[in-house]
This record gives structure tokens, sequence and C-alpha cells, in this order.
């Protein structure tokens, strides 16, 4: 269990206390400890929010989950891996038969401009544009430019 449970949000506390011509007296109870925290309201952003870096629709080959790595190494060997974005699910409007059983694999060429039958083809189920989140390494690049 987490270490600061709800346990960690009740505390026990004493007041004492004398009022003028009155004996002191002691008084024992239970509060909140985050009742007595300010209250603020935190708005999640998505990393491309954070640093104004909004994702872009870019050039993807679409490969069965279960093939993505090995394409991912080939297109690397050949510089084609574009590592501005990271590999994502396809979306549901992607241009294959089955988009939940696939990857969107970002390449630095447009499909029409890869040579003829690399190796790697076998291991492409599809092509076309889709929108890929930046890569850690550009939100972090952009984050220490702000």
């Amino acid at each position: 269990s987490f270490a600061f449970g709800p346990s960690f949000a009740e505390c026990n506390h004493a007041k004492l206390g004398k009022e003028k011509n009155a004996p002191a007296s002691l008084t024992v109870g239970t509060s909140s400890a985050m009742s007595t925290l300010p209250k603020r309201t935190v708005h999640e952003k998505s990393p491309g929010e954070k640093t104004g870096a909004t994702p872009k629709e870019t050039n993807v080959l679409f490969v069965l989950k279960k093939d993505a790595k090995t394409l991912k190494i080939a297109l690397e060997k050949e510089s084609l891996l574009d590592k501005t974005y990271r590999m994502t699910p396809a979306s549901s409007g992607a241009a294959v038969e089955n988009p939940a059983a696939c990857i969107a694999v970002p390449i630095r060429k447009s499909p029409a401009d890869i040579s003829e039958n690399p190796s790697w083809s076998s291991l492409v189920v599809g092509n076309g544009k889709q929108i890929c989140p930046f890569s850690a390494s550009v939100i972090g690049s952009q984050k220490q430019k702000a």
C-alpha cells in the first residue's frame, strides 16, 4: 500500500486553552490534514501543450505490432526512421485492413521516394500520413529552449 494512504490524511490534534478566570482545558480531536491545505486546481497538459509543440502529421509506414521493432531497426540502418516523432498506434482511419493491429512508424521520406522492394518491405502492411506525437528528445530540447 501507498506510504501516505488515508491514515496520513487524518491526524490527531490537541488544543490547550485557558479562558479568563477559568481552569485550563484540553480538547482532543481528529481532523483531516488535507482539509487545512489550500485547494488548487491542476490542469494536466500533454507534453506538446507544456512546450507549445503540437504533434504534426508525418509520413508513416503501417506495420503489425509484432513486426514493429524489426521494421524500426531496419529503417534505422537505412536512415529512414524519423526520430522526431514516436511510433504510435495506427489511427482508426488508417488505410489498412485492421488499424487496431497496426503501429504507425514515422519515416523521413515519402513512401513513394523509397527504393523499390527494400528488404523490409514484406513487413509493411500500408503507408500514408498520420499525426504522431513528438519524441521525448524533441520535447526535452524544446523545454530547454523555453
